[in-house]
């Protein structure tokens, strides 16, 4: 098991993706079975916490043999590229929040209206965690207002913090 971003931290962000996994991935000797290299995200509900929920989803494996191809010719190339897809499939996995602002939006959003969206058919239709898929929603109804609805996005923000005193 390698955990690519080289660090931990309890935001919900991808880190860049450090080389060295790639690194040790790609020179993995060629001669022997194939590599499997299946992406991983951990997702907790609230990292702070003893205890909390902690939801694993787990990717689609990547083959490594296009990327040793490459990396016969161009060793740094075939590292980049690897890196780089690991980072798109680890996204897909995690919960991903660009700015301070949305995280704490959504952490409100989250702590008033969790419980009540789950009950949502919508929610319930997929696979998986609902909570996490939840929480995956929320984010990107966020980001969508942010790029498309400025000023909803800023009402919202507002009239949220004026109801949980923030």
């Amino acid at each position: 098991m390698i955990f690519p971003e080289g660090i931990s931290k309890t935001d919900r962000q991808l880190r860049p993706i450090k080389t060295g996994a790639a690194r040790i991935i790609l020179g993995f000797e060629p001669n022997t079975e194939e590599l499997a290299l299946i992406p991983v995200g951990l997702n907790y509900n609230d990292p702070h916490r003893f205890r909390a929920e902690l939801i694993i989803n787990i990717g689609a494996e990547i083959s490594i043999k296009p990327y040793r191809q490459t990396y016969a010719q161009n060793q740094s190339l075939a590292i980049k590229q690897l890196s780089e897809q690991m980072a798109r499939a680890l996204k897909k996995l995690i919960i991903v929040v660009d700015k301070p602002e949305t995280e704490k939006l959504t952490r409100q959003l989250e702590q008033h209206y969790k419980e009540h969206l789950l009950q949502q058919a919508a929610v319930l239709e997929r696979p998986g965690s609902r909570s996490f898929h939840l929480s995956k929603d929320i984010v990107r109804a966020i980001h969508y207002f942010e790029q498309h609805r400025q000023r909803k996005a800023s009402e919202l923000r507002k009239r949220i913090c004026l109801y949980t005193k923030n």
